[in-house]
């Protein structure tokens, strides 16, 4: 596994822990009640992202692992997104939901071998910029507090994604930055994908939230087939219009 996507769990692993230990900290004497049958809540806040795209060529196997750079300030975005329909099942803290939501993304960097031992990411003069898009069915577990909500979700849905820009493929990625590999230019357009998601979530009064999320997206086309992985952290406010 390459170091860039270890620390990426390593990092949501810890956002669940402390997500966790917030709630448990909680005093359980007065939760609040938990919401039932909301027919829409919509999540706008402020993000920031960490974001891997993995691409494989298809006509000879050669691959490329782009990234951003997290303390980009072009990394800071505004972020939206919306619960459809979410359902508390009786008597458990299990429920469902239909989670919908987009991003644009973009990368300035590009994994490379290190004396064909190690990797790491560089600035080799490649970049891309895209958006996915997804609708996910979520199964999500409940830990209420006296004045928080914590959240764990895991869904598995329908997606789409569209990136273009320059990327330099070689077998298993192993050149150095020295190297002379020529960039290709890449136009990956899949509306088909397959989605993953995985969140925690922390409520306050039901209102305020941040969370920590990774979201893959999977695609194929005739030419490329790999994934984007996005790493988001976004405090915002929640809302249901009705």
């Amino acid at each position: 596994m390459h170091p860039q996507i270890m620390r990426k769990i390593i990092l949501l692993i810890l956002c669940l822990f402390f997500s966790t230990l917030a709630s448990a900290q909680e005093e359980q004497q007065s939760p609040l009640p938990v919401q039932v049958n909301n027919w829409l809540t919509i999540y706008p806040g402020i993000s920031i992202s960490q974001v891997e795209v993995n691409i494989t060529r298809n006509s000879d196997g050669q691959e490329a692992i782009l990234s951003n750079d997290a303390y980009d300030p072009n990394s800071i975005e505004f972020d939206i997104n919306a619960n459809i329909f979410r359902f508390d099942f009786d008597d458990t803290n299990f429920g469902l939901t239909f989670h919908a939501n987009t991003g644009t993304f973009s990368t300035n960097r590009q994994y490379s071998s290190i004396n064909h031992e190690m990797f790491d990411d560089n600035d080799l003069g490649t970049s891309t910029t895209g958006y996915y898009a997804y609708f996910t069915p979520t199964i999500y577990y409940v830990m209420p507090g006296k004045n928080t909500r914590t959240q764990f979700g895991l869904g598995l849905g329908y997606g789409s994604t569209w990136f273009k820009g320059t990327a330099k493929f070689a077998p298993e990625m192993r050149f150095d930055s020295n190297t002379d590999v020529e960039p290709t230019n890449i136009d990956v357009k899949d509306n088909n994908t397959t989605t993953l998601s995985l969140t925690a979530e922390v409520f306050y009064k039901r209102k305020l939230f941040i969370r920590a999320g990774m979201h893959t997206v999977y695609f194929k086309t005739n030419e490329y087939k790999g994934d984007v992985t996005d790493l988001r952290l976004t405090v915002g406010v929640a809302f249901s219009p009705f």
